[in-house]
């Protein structure tokens, strides 16, 4: 049963696209899956037994290790961004580090699991830049343009909404500014309910 205990848990490792690690106080793997040897771009017998002063460029090994010194020194896990130098060039990761005890409870090293969020980054970075283009055109926009949450509660308006409406418009119920009774929501109730429909509607 331990046999077959460790023989899934080495496969989970091995086969995942994290980088996982394990090292020694002094910085030396003792662990390094396949996904370490990838970004490190050498075989794990190349890998095992040495320290990151050996595997990435001085600058970075630097930064690595002491990163590698505050986890050690907290004694607790702890996430956080760092960079690193591959194949693929200079890449961002998304790294938790944790200390390492023995049967004894004496701290011997750290573990660390990486992630490459590179592409992640880059791609809410783009699409940040196309939100705030769609933001500046809506804020140009001379029409008033809202929108409310399935409590009729207005959640978002652009620059000519809050003109209307008042800077505090947020997180009040458009009921709130109609004068007199309506049938304004009766009219619009089937799009809080699925209809995907545009519905014209005139309110005082």
């Amino acid at each position: 049963m331990l046999d077959h205990s460790l023989s899934m848990m080495t496969a989970i490792i091995e086969g995942t696209s994290d980088a996982i690690y394990v090292n020694d106080r002094r910085g030396r793997y003792l662990l390094a899956n396949a996904a370490v040897c990838r970004t490190v771009q050498k075989p794990a017998e190349q890998v095992l037994g040495q320290d990151d002063t050996a595997l990435f460029p001085a600058d970075e090994a630097r930064q690595i290790m002491e990163a590698d010194r505050l986890t050690l020194a907290l004694a607790r896990p702890r996430t956080f961004e760092d960079v690193a130098t591959t194949d693929n060039g200079v890449r961002t990761y998304l790294s938790t580090k944790g200390p390492v005890y023995d049967a004894q409870g004496e701290l011997v090293g750290l573990f660390g699991i990486a992630r490459d969020i590179t592409d992640c980054k880059r791609q809410a970075k783009a699409l940040s830049a196309v939100s705030s283009r769609q933001e500046a055109i809506l804020e140009a926009v001379p029409d008033i343009i809202a929108e409310v949450d399935v409590n009729r509660f207005y959640t978002w308006m652009n620059r000519a909404g809050f003109e209307f409406f008042g800077d505090d418009a947020l997180g009040k119920e458009a009921g709130f500014f109609f004068e007199g009774q309506q049938g304004t929501y009766n009219t619009v109730h089937p799009l809080f309910h699925g209809d995907t429909g545009v519905i014209y509607v005139e309110s005082w």
